[in-house]
């Protein structure tokens, strides 16, 4: 993926972009993150303190655009304003990502409702470090859109592709996206 034609941002829109946490390749912002790591922050604390469980289990997934029409944010108007400019492959890879996430965050709280629910300490402790770590892998891919770079396919995505070729055939992609496969 190729970052944003700035010839396609209206100029007065660039500048409104100068001193933000809102890339200008990619006009994504950072900031989007910490709607994950709160959530990551409190799988963590299960594994010592299992109350916290509750607390997890009632954040919600929320989109890009929702999370910036709640938050405190300072250029949040901003932020949902250039979302609609992303290029499509670029929406389509941070969306993808994201919901990736936002899956193994459901798995995630229901392997702990089981694990602390046999009141296992152990399992709850082990429970917790997998899981951290999956989501941290899955972050560190959010972030990497984000950031205008590109989400490699991992071998099981790959076979999802090859697997369901109707699938792969609604997938748009340019030739950076496909020489960025083969690096």
């Amino acid at each position: 993926m190729s970052p944003v034609d700035h010839a396609g941002i209206p100029e007065s829109l660039r500048a409104r972009l100068t001193g933000t946490n809102i890339s200008a390749d990619t006009l994504l912002a950072t900031d989007y993150l910490n709607h994950f790591n709160e959530i990551i922050m409190m799988l963590e604390l299960v594994a010592d303190m299992p109350e916290m469980l509750d607390d997890a289990k009632a954040w919600k997934p929320l989109s890009y655009v929702d999370h910036f029409r709640y938050s405190q944010f300072a250029e949040r108007d901003l932020a949902v304003e250039v979302y609609e400019l992303i290029p499509d492959t670029r929406r389509r890879a941070f969306e993808d990502a994201v919901g990736k996430t936002h899956a193994r965050i459901r798995i995630a709280l229901d392997e702990l409702t089981d694990a602390t629910a046999n009141g296992d300490a152990g399992r709850v402790r082990t429970q917790c470090s997998l899981i951290a770590a999956d989501l941290h892998r899955l972050v560190d891919q959010v972030s990497i859109v984000i950031h205008g770079g590109v989400v490699a396919l991992d071998q099981p995505d790959i076979d999802g592709l090859l697997a369901n070729p109707e699938a792969a055939a609604g997938a748009v992609l340019n030739q950076d996206d496909i020489d960025n496969l083969f690096k």
